[in-house]
């Protein structure tokens, strides 16, 4: 390592009378920015008492402070950062911590996701539901990009699966060329992937450019094309068509352990420039254009289509799936076993238990008004049955995924 970047990060921080000064530089294009300094917040009301000061994107009433490579204060916790930068912190013996998984070459201990976890994560939710063929929107050019493809290719390729990685080199395109250069890459490559295909994309943005251009190549989502985004925000996720189904990415847990991180410095303690704390995503955040489970079973097909259409609001009765089909419930039953790995009452309660958390999670409804829109008599039948799925009140997991962001 260059002699410039001492192993020892910061100075103690010694004054009992005057609290250290830290600078928060997130820029506001970081989708999760909020997420992040709430983390933050949380650990100082918690453990520490600093002086805050934050480049926000405010123009005129507030003045910016500059916190660069001039930067004089204690503590710096960044999102990217130049080698210059980092170099004149190291001098000068200010802690700092990075909380972008794309730090310059220049190492500083960093706090980011796991991004091959991620991967993972979004490879087994599709293996689950039946997918066979697989897609990948990469850029290239970026580590977190290359991370997930690792992760999401590593869990299928043990299925006996192949990713069909469609590149897309957003990161190298100006702002004013990045909407028609996105776009004229993806219409040249969808065509290519072999449908039905389960897709994960790098982040939600071009998932969101994804399902922004499938109707000009006559492809719907989740019929021809399943899409899974990383981040999980929920302003672009919930105004995609259709809704886009992200892996939760823990903005919050991030911020605060950042900001643990950056109280050990201050405190004195020597943390290596290579130090990464990395942490696991939460889940995919299931909606519509994911919800397809995919069956090579027609009868089956055409039975998953049916509850993912009508469960979400209403109770879908064993017997409106084979009524009619010309095979005994029995012999229903272990097909549909087969095919999906579970029968078919399961399979409508685990729509429902989605559903139910996406309008937990994602609207203020009071319980009763969710229990009315599901199908459910009384607001006590919604809650005992939640329970039962879930092992928590409504409204206990309404809080805790609020907290988790």
């Amino acid at each position: 390592m260059d002699s410039d970047f001492p192993s020892r990060m910061s100075k103690k921080y010694t004054s009992s009378k005057i609290p250290p000064t830290v600078g928060v530089r997130i820029p506001s294009w970081a989708r999760h920015a909020h997420g992040l300094c709430e983390g933050i917040l949380e650990y100082m009301q918690r453990h520490s008492t600093w002086r805050l000061e934050v480049d926000m994107d405010i123009d005129n009433e507030v003045l910016r402070p500059d916190i660069g490579k001039g930067w004089t204060g204690d503590g710096i916790i960044t999102f990217r950062y130049t080698d210059e930068e980092a170099a004149s912190w190291c001098r000068r013996g200010t802690a700092v911590v990075n909380v972008s998984t794309e730090k310059a070459s220049t190492p500083l201990p960093s706090v980011f996701l796991d991004n091959l976890e991620a991967g993972r994560q979004v490879a087994r939710f599709f293996v689950e539901r039946g997918w066979k063929s697989f897609g990948y929107l990469h850029d290239p050019h970026r580590r977190y990009s290359t991370e997930r493809l690792d992760g999401f290719r590593s869990v299928l390729v043990e299925h006996g699966h192949e990713v069909d990685v469609l590149e897309v080199d957003s990161s190298r395109m100006s702002s004013a060329e990045r909407p028609e250069g996105v776009r004229g890459a993806l219409l040249r490559q969808i065509a290519k992937w072999k449908h039905p295909v389960a897709v994960l994309a790098k982040d939600d943005i071009l998932a969101s450019a994804l399902l922004q251009y499938l109707p000009e190549c006559g492809l719907s989502c989740p019929g021809d094309i399943a899409v899974i985004g990383v981040s999980n925000d929920r302003l672009l996720c919930m105004t995609s068509f259709p809704p886009l189904s992200s892996v939760r990415y823990p903005a919050h847990q991030i911020g605060y352990e950042a900001a643990a991180l950056l109280d050990r410095q201050l405190g004195g303690e020597s943390i290596e420039p290579s130090q990464e704390v990395i942490l696991a995503p939460r889940g995919v955040r299931e909606r519509r254009s994911s919800s397809r489970l995919v069956s090579t079973d027609k009868l089956i097909a055409n039975a998953l289509e049916f509850i993912g259409r009508e469960a979400p609001g209403r109770v879908v009765r064993v017997e409106e799936l084979w009524e009619g089909t010309g095979v005994s419930r029995e012999s229903f039953r272990k097909r549909f076993l087969t095919v999906v790995g579970a029968s078919p009452k399961k399979e409508v309660d685990r729509v429902r238990v989605e559903t139910a958390k996406n309008f937990l999670a994602e609207t203020r409804w009071a319980i009763a008004e969710i229990s009315q829109h599901m199908g459910f008599g009384t607001s006590e039948e919604f809650s005992r049955f939640f329970r039962r799925a879930v092992g928590q009140a409504p409204t206990e997991y309404r809080s805790l995924v609020s907290r988790q962001g």
